[in-house]
């Protein structure tokens, strides 16, 4: 029989040692996760350099990493899963999760540090054997050897220069310094906000959004902000200088924790875009959102008064037919004709080019419905199409019923009439003369 349960039973939690015998499967870490955690072991134990050397012989390949911090006094931490000697500060401002160590469960490596140095072996990890520890000669910062495979160095050089392009410390390698690059370089605007750093920059191909002390991860802020028709958006890049509250994922650190501080950066990142806005002669912001800014607080002056001049469409999808953008002005109206088939649309505006009217004709843009601006332009949406035929005025229909059998015809005349719709609710049918038009199939 089962025991029964108690009600008054209490539990807690622990660790169990048959977690130590899985370490070397549950921290199988790449060589990119092993120089991260090491990197950032680095520069918490405050060094200010960080040496990386590739140790070869006909038997096997190992990388040294060496920095100058002030290294490790207890070797014991390195095996104990979830505690460190980090500084209360570090503990705070970082939330060190005390595994990172533990990526090289799987390799075994050899430690100097502080005098004192060991060997150890994945079944040191596992907690199957003890390790020795040993005088060493090396009396400041921390020195870490383990073992590589040949797959490893001949990608040795590029995950270097990826693990160190951000972080802030200078590493080298072989004696060489390797590139680093401030991970806001290509932002053109910078606040700082509750100990990050936060640079607007364009959407383009940014994949990583975050980095933590040259960690560089993926993250997609929700407020991507699109800021003209031409999808021209602008998104933020976050460095993180002292900030405690934006906590990673462990032990992979791959990932932003989903809390509460993470709501009010999304929420950040959208004012900061738009004070970065602010700060311009003009913005392209499309209606709602520049609503949006100032429901937050942040007024704006309206988008800039610009659209694209008509083009119609073609039915060729592959050509490229570039657009000019011009000021709205006195004579610009909207031709909203975009929901018509493209000889629809192409039939008219040939007839409208020629006609030399006074107006220009731009492309409507919904987005911007709501400034005074867009809302005060006249637009044309309706328009006709009459045949004069022996002193006769026919339509489409009407002359198709006369003339069957026709695939096409010389006429007296054709006259185009368009309605133009106003802001302030009245319309005027204005009229041309054209030259050409294409019937509908089968005609």
């Amino acid at each position: 029989m089962s025991r029964r349960f108690e009600r008054s039973q209490r539990i807690r939690a622990r660790a169990s040692q048959k977690a130590l015998k899985k370490v070397t499967c549950l921290f199988n870490a790449s060589l990119k996760d092993i120089l991260q955690e090491l990197l950032q072991n680095a520069r918490r134990s405050g060094a200010t350099e960080v040496a990386i050397v590739l140790l070869q012989s006909d038997e096997r390949h190992r990388l040294s990493l060496s920095d100058n911090g002030h290294g490790l006094d207890d070797p014991a931490v390195l095996l104990t899963l979830g505690e460190s000697e980090w500084s209360e500060e570090i503990a705070q401002g970082e939330d060190p999760a005390g595994m990172g160590f533990f990526s090289l469960a799987n390799r075994g490596t050899e430690i100097h540090s502080n005098g004192w140095c060991v060997n150890l072996s994945p079944s040191h990890f596992q907690g199957e054997a003890e390790a020795e520890v040993s005088d060493s000669t090396r009396e400041r910062g921390t020195e870490i050897v383990f073992p590589v495979t040949e797959a490893e160095i001949s990608e040795l050089q590029k995950v270097l220069e990826e693990v160190s392009f951000y972080y802030p410390l200078p590493v080298t390698f072989e004696g060489e310094v390797l590139k680093r690059e401030d991970f806001l370089a290509r932002s053109f605007y910078i606040e700082e906000w509750r100990g990050l750093r936060i640079g607007v920059t364009h959407c383009r191909s940014y994949a990583l959004k975050v980095n933590f002390y040259g960690i560089a991860i993926e993250h997609v802020f929700p407020h991507t902000i699109q800021v003209s028709f031409r999808f021209e958006n602008l998104t933020v890049l976050v460095d993180v200088v002292d900030c405690p509250e934006l906590e990673l994922v462990l032990p992979s650190r791959k990932d932003i924790v989903q809390n509460e501080f993470l709501k009010k950066l999304h929420d950040e990142v959208r004012c900061i875009i738009y004070r970065y806005l602010r700060t311009q002669a003009s913005h392209r912001l499309q209606f709602d959102e520049w609503q949006t800014a100032a429901r937050l607080g942040i007024v704006l002056p309206e988008a800039e008064a610009k659209l694209n001049r008509f083009v119609p469409e073609i039915a060729d999808l592959y050509l490229d037919c570039s657009v000019k953008e011009v000021e709205v002005g006195d004579n610009t109206l909207l031709l909203d004709i975009w929901e018509l088939d493209a000889d629809r649309q192409q039939v008219f505006w040939w007839s409208f080019k020629r006609a030399n009217l006074p107006h220009v004709a731009l492309c409507p843009e919904s987005a911007y419905k709501g400034y005074s601006w867009y809302d005060r332009l006249p637009s044309i949406s309706e328009f006709s199409f009459t045949i004069n035929m022996d002193g006769e005025d026919l339509n489409e229909e009407q002359v198709r019923q006369r003339y069957p059998n026709e695939t096409s015809l010389v006429v007296d005349g054709i006259t185009v009439s368009a309605t133009v719709q106003k802001s302030d609710g009245s319309s005027e049918v204005i009229s041309w003369a054209t030259d050409v038009y294409v019937a509908r199939d089968p005609f």
